[in-house]
């Protein structure tokens, strides 16, 4: 195709555009088939980009090297299914059209540096469409990122991958890296470069550049000083030396973090020794209809989680399985897409979960699971004295945690399930009833198996997990209300509901 002022275009089959004349390599294999599989068509290069995250690796590092890196990146657009070429670009210019065709088929970007042995620096692809809407993914953590072109405005939604190139980053550091990015941590943050992080390291004595990777103090270090609580949670499950976790708790402390918009910082073993990847995204998996339990967690049965791995690239489908009583992480690319990479075989033993939370969050994923399984006992306890009275069986339900901003709550989360007649006088009745809300809230949702939402128990995420205290019980059953609301307050604060209940219904 021909080239422009500053633009070169190339059709994506053509062996010799940018991506393609890489070396090869696994993360070069991986995108490639990733972006087979979602339909590229056409890429349009910047051919000369000044990167934020490249301009502070060059400066702290690269500008001394005897070699002389350039400071100079480019940046590769992705477009597909349809081409896109410079007339149907020019075109766009001229109407500044933001939201038509070129919107429409954007797939994202890729960073290219000028590192030949690391190539791959900030890049965004767009995920397939969801091929399974009854169990959708989860991708909460997931932010939009903007482009300019020409004055074109595009965006792509997700979270930003890169490849280590351990002069100044390994894969702790990218997995941060890709941490500080996410939608739950948007608020009052600036996101640090690689650099800065690989920086926190210098405090414990070790040579900052070029990067040896971090230990699990530094990475915890490092989220401190970012100013963001960090959680570790440790594996459950002893194996000789090693410890890991056991599928069900790996589970639904991930959704929990994944459903609160938080990426996972996974430490472990790839087989070839200690790695770190991180988690982006879940999916979720219905209650087993063979589980007899009248209580479970919505999320113990989760198998699909969305990873990314500087070894290999963005939007890895892992499955979990259960080896021995110990969770690992297994490759399954999605069939329908055809991707090659990563080989088959590929696996990741977890033995630390860690995330960057908000700083007033001072209660774990652990914690509000067990507050949300006591309140889930209640609420079951409830629903079979219900159902005896009306000469029916007890149903089974499930719950789920999660941590939210209060705003979120009011505004979208309430909309998914509440009626529009009845909205506002719903949130109205929480506004000035409930106890005076912290800015993130705890959310555990009980449900029926089907689906059928039953209640919403807002906790207090700002005091300790023993004092933990609730601030209102959203109910969306009237027969449910009306059977707690007629028991004594201080009855339901000492079960681990609340004194305040608001009928949504």
């Amino acid at each position: 195709m021909g080239q422009s002022q500053g633009f070169s275009w190339w059709s994506f089959d053509d062996e010799s555009n940018p991506i393609r004349c890489l070396e090869e390599s696994h993360q070069t294999n991986y995108i490639i088939s990733y972006l087979s599989g979602a339909g590229a068509k056409t890429i349009l290069v910047e051919e000369s980009y000044f990167d934020r995250d490249y301009l502070d690796e060059f400066s702290s590092f690269y500008s001394r090297v005897a070699v002389g890196y350039p400071n100079i990146c480019r940046r590769l657009h992705v477009f597909g299914p349809e081409e896109v070429n410079n007339e149907i670009f020019l075109d766009s210019l001229n109407k500044s059209d933001e939201n038509g065709f070129l919107q429409d088929n954007y797939l994202g970007f890729i960073v290219l540096r000028p590192i030949p042995s690391a190539p791959f620096g900030r890049t965004v692809l767009a995920l397939y469409p969801d091929q399974a809407p009854d169990t959708p993914r989860i991708t909460k953590p997931a932010r939009t990122y903007h482009v300019h072109i020409a004055g074109i405005k595009l965006s792509v939604s997700g979270l930003a991958w890169q490849q280590q190139d351990t002069g100044v980053a390994a894969c702790a550091t990218i997995g941060l890296w890709t941490m500080f990015h996410s939608s739950a941590l948007d608020d009052h943050h600036a996101i640090p470069t690689t650099a800065e992080i690989t920086k926190s390291a210098e405090q414990f004595g070790a040579r900052a550049f070029p990067s040896k990777g971090m230990t699990p103090s530094q990475i915890l270090e490092a989220i401190h000083r970012q100013s963001f609580n960090p959680v570790a949670v440790s594996g459950d499950i002893k194996a000789g030396a090693f410890t890991g976790f056991s599928a069900k708790r790996f589970s639904v402390n991930c959704m929990s973090f994944i459903r609160s918009g938080y990426p996972v910082l996974l430490l472990g073993n790839n087989g070839a020794g200690g790695h770190a990847i991180c988690l982006v995204g879940g999916r979720e998996t219905q209650v087993d209809e063979t589980n007899l339990e009248n209580i479970c967690a919505e999320d113990e049965n989760s198998i699909y989680f969305y990873v990314h791995d500087d070894n290999y690239g963005p939007n890895i489908r892992f499955r979990l399985d259960e080896e021995n009583g110990i969770a690992l992480l297994r490759a399954e690319p999605p069939g329908y897409v055809g991707l090659k990479y990563p080989p088959e075989g590929t696996c990741f033993i977890p033995s630390t979960i860690i995330v960057a939370s908000n700083k007033d969050i001072r209660i774990n994923a652990d914690d509000l699971y067990l507050k949300g399984e006591q309140c889930a006992q209640v609420i079951f306890k409830a629903l079979s004295l219900i159902m005896d009275s009306n000469g029916k069986d007890p149903i089974p339900i499930i719950f789920n945690a999660r941590f939210m901003l209060l705003r979120d709550y009011m505004g979208g989360a309430l909309a998914q399930v509440v009626p529009p007649a009845i909205l506002g006088r719903t949130r109205l009745e929480i506004h000035e009833n409930a106890l005076p809300m912290s800015l993130h809230i705890g959310v555990a949702r009980i449900a029926q198996r089907d689906g059928s939402i039953l209640c919403d128990i807002i906790h207090d995420t700002t005091d300790s997990s023993r004092n933990m205290s609730v601030f209102v019980t959203v109910i969306y059953e009237k027969a449910l209300f009306d059977y707690l609301a007629g028991s004594d307050p201080g009855d339901r604060i000492k079960a681990g509901l609340s004194e305040t209940l608001v009928p949504a219904f």
